[in-house]
């Protein structure tokens, strides 16, 4: 009988499939960034038992073992691509370091990662994402001119999983929320790149 993840009794969650920018930066070089391309249903677990072991052949900070459905990541995994790929669950990003398939049919695969924490947009090492897909992006109305602060969402956010990005950065200060609407201390210049998660 082929494994399921449900015999696990984890929920599944909404991760958002997250591609390497194949980009260079203005010097050149390779641009670390990441698209969110996709979003798939996953079961995030701890790692227990012999579990520990087998995630740390991959790499000795694997910490979490990602359950997903073969047909949503089969694409990346046939072309051998879907270790470079990371997963964003709210603000939590996982960097994928191996891969198991769970059944001899392939419907489900087990992806080995480390849980990265405490990132911002566009620094550090592995870094996560500066680009989203429509996946979770919010709508908003206001102007982008270089004098208005106020900026109003299609709809309220909650303050645990929302998302600022401004400049291609995350932003957690500078800003005020009451319900839908946004108050930037400083207002975003012309070009400025505004997005809202949530």
């Amino acid at each position: 009988m082929p494994i399921s993840p449900q015999n696990t009794g984890q929920r599944f969650t909404k991760l958002s499939l997250l591609q390497p920018n194949s980009d260079q930066d203005s010097f050149g070089q390779p641009d670390k960034t990441f698209l969110a391309i996709k979003s798939v249903q996953g079961q995030v677990l701890d790692l227990k038992g012999d579990e520990i072991y087998r995630g740390q052949q991959f790499n000795p900070e694997v910490n979490k073992k990602i359950i997903v459905r073969y047909g949503e990541v089969a694409s990346q995994f046939e072309d051998g691509t879907l270790a470079l790929y990371w997963l964003l669950d709210g603000v939590k990003y996982y960097d994928i370091q191996g891969i198991v398939t769970l059944d001899q049919r392939k419907q489900w695969i087990a992806l080995y990662c480390v849980e990265r924490a405490g990132f911002v947009l566009g620094a550090g090492t592995g870094q996560p994402p500066t680009a989203f897909s429509p996946w979770g992006l919010r709508t908003y109305t206001g102007a982008i001119d270089g004098v208005n602060t106020t900026f109003v969402l299609d709809q309220a956010t909650s303050d645990a999983t929302r998302i600022v990005i401004l400049r291609r950065q995350i932003r957690s200060t500078g800003f005020t929320f009451t319900g839908r609407t946004c108050v930037f201390d400083d207002p975003p210049q012309v070009g400025d790149e505004l997005r809202f998660l949530g």
